[in-house]
């Protein structure tokens, strides 16, 4: 969570279908920052405090994490909501458009808001996005790899190659998949 004395505005904005925690810096175009995971805005705050300097730059805390509320009944989300929810923070601010920067799921989430409201993108800038959420057969490689999660948490073993002290993950044949090459 930020701490920085340079956030200009900080609190819970309504943009509709939610409400989304959000803090901003610095005056010009318009910056926004989407964490992945169960980041929020202070992921931010190292780089956000020297862009404010040139740009309007915002952080917030995506749908039901960190302070923004979880709504009543909410239990699932996808890359389209979380899309959604970012365009709608930047229209309620009336920053459009804007440089949406993602990291990791916030990366996935750019490139859904991209394909979903090219109007308020200016540019992206997409780093380290996990993209099988957005990638064609996507939804199988992801199932695969959480049946390999699954199994190996029933079979109490762990894989963490480079590790140290990391348990060889015995590969669960059940779940069809084979080893990578270095850990055979």
């Amino acid at each position: 969570m930020s701490t920085g004395s340079d956030v200009r505005e900080r609190g819970v904005v309504d943009v509709g279908t939610t409400e989304l925690y959000r803090e901003t810096r610095g005056a010009g175009s318009p910056v926004l920052f989407i964490t992945g995971g169960t980041g929020d805005a202070g992921e931010w705050d190292g780089v956000a405090p020297v862009l404010a300097s040139a740009y309007t730059v915002v952080a917030y805390d995506r749908r039901g994490m960190s302070r923004s509320p979880r709504p009543v009944g909410w239990t699932v989300t996808s890359m389209a909501e979380q899309a959604d929810d970012a365009a709608a923070l930047l229209r309620a601010l009336g920053l459009t458009p804007a440089v949406i920067v993602g990291h990791s799921g916030g990366g996935s989430i750019a490139c859904e808001l991209v394909a979903r409201h090219p109007e308020v993108v200016r540019h992206a800038v997409i780093y380290e996005a996990p993209l099988f959420a957005v990638v064609p057969e996507g939804e199988q490689i992801v199932a695969g790899a959480r049946a390999a999660i699954d199994a190996a948490m029933a079979e109490g073993t762990t894989w963490a190659p480079g590790l140290r002290g990391s348990t060889p993950l015995t590969w669960p044949a059940a779940a069809g998949m084979t080893p990578p090459a270095a850990t055979r």
